[in-house]
């Protein structure tokens, strides 16, 4: 059974309770199907990315057995509201993804309807080569482990949904992302490559954030925000210190 996530964000649980770890999340326009039901907890499967978890059943509408989402037919938000049966309003954070129904000035699943209010600032797909723009509209948005949207993101959540804005699909987290695109020698990198990186030398990929020029990445650390890059990793404009240790770069484009 395929289910529509019906609010702004939907976490996603390492466990089936509401003080389990927030492992990823669901935004508004994304579909899942249901893998277990323990009533008050369904554990769910992402079809964007194939991401599980747990969540709270209430917050998802169901649209079929048989249902085909229609992934090319999409549109992302910018910013605005969505208007409710009720008459009252349901903010979107930045790229929510709006399936494209037919309709120019609203959304319908089956029984369900959203009005678009005049706010609403919707953007078709980009090209790859808008990436660093987009992300200029992410700056300051607080980091949120698990997060996937504007209300607070963590550094694979911003590179991916940067990505599907621009009609490439990548995994959710970051040690996946960093075994998929070409290979990137230091010193060749360019703008809209992705950095990889480690807390401590030596260690693990578990950080990624996107150049912005040969010498200038945005991640999400804290917010997402503007740092500059160097062979060695990422340099915090704010304490001038090596945050980050640089392990690849990988290209899409």
């Amino acid at each position: 059974m395929f289910y529509f996530a019906q609010e702004a964000i939907i976490p996603m649980r390492a466990e089936a309770a509401e003080s389990a770890e927030m492992v990823s999340q669901l935004v508004f326009g994304e579909f899942c199907e249901v893998l277990e039901d323990q009533g008050s907890w369904w554990r769910v499967r992402l079809l964007v990315d194939g991401y599980e978890g747990w969540v709270n059943p209430r917050m998802l509408w169901p649209v079929g057995s048989t249902f085909e989402p229609g992934w090319k037919q999409r549109r992302f938000v910018l910013g605005g509201n969505l208007i409710l049966a009720d008459g009252s309003s349901l903010r979107l954070p930045i790229g929510t993804e709006i399936p494209h129904t037919g309709s120019e000035d609203s959304l319908s699943l089956g029984e369900k309807n959203w009005r678009y209010a005049p706010d609403l600032q919707l953007l078709e797909p980009q090209a790859p080569e808008e990436l660093i723009t987009l992300a200029g509209h992410y700056l300051n948005i607080p980091y949120v482990w698990g997060g996937r949207s504007g209300f607070g993101i963590d550094c694979s959540g911003f590179t991916q949904r940067l990505f599907a804005m621009c009609g490439m699909a990548i995994p959710r987290d970051s040690s996946k992302q960093a075994l998929e695109g070409e290979k990137v020698e230091i010193g060749s990198q360019k703008a809209g490559d992705l950095a990889f990186f480690s807390k401590n030398p030596g260690g693990s990929v578990s950080h990624v954030g996107l150049l912005a020029s040969e010498s200038e990445i945005i991640h999400a650390s804290g917010r997402v925000k503007r740092d500059p890059f160097c062979p060695e990793g990422i340099r915090s404009r704010d304490h001038d210190t090596l945050t980050h240790y640089l392990i690849s770069i990988r290209r899409w484009f």
